[in-house]
């Protein structure tokens, strides 16, 4: 008699611009608070090569916890 595999593949999250993989999570600091989006690598790259005005950007790697910040100095938007 056979055994059936039963261990299913760890859960990948989406981007939620795009439908890639994403690799982490890329916070938007306004005024009007956080707001947090899971991204891929490439929509992380655009949007910290062409941040909007008035708005701090942080993106941290999920597997290293690494950590990029862009954006206005202390924190003030």
């Amino acid at each position: 008699m056979k055994t059936r595999n039963t261990k299913r593949p760890p859960f990948t999250r989406r981007c939620d611009s795009c439908s890639a993989v994403a690799v982490g999570t890329i916070t938007f600091i306004a005024v009007d608070g956080e707001h947090r989006y899971a991204v891929c690598l490439e929509c992380a790259a655009d949007a910290l090569t062409h941040p909007a005005r008035q708005v701090r950007l942080r993106f941290k790697v999920t597997r290293t916890g690494a950590e990029v910040t862009r954006g206005l100095i202390g924190g003030a938007a």
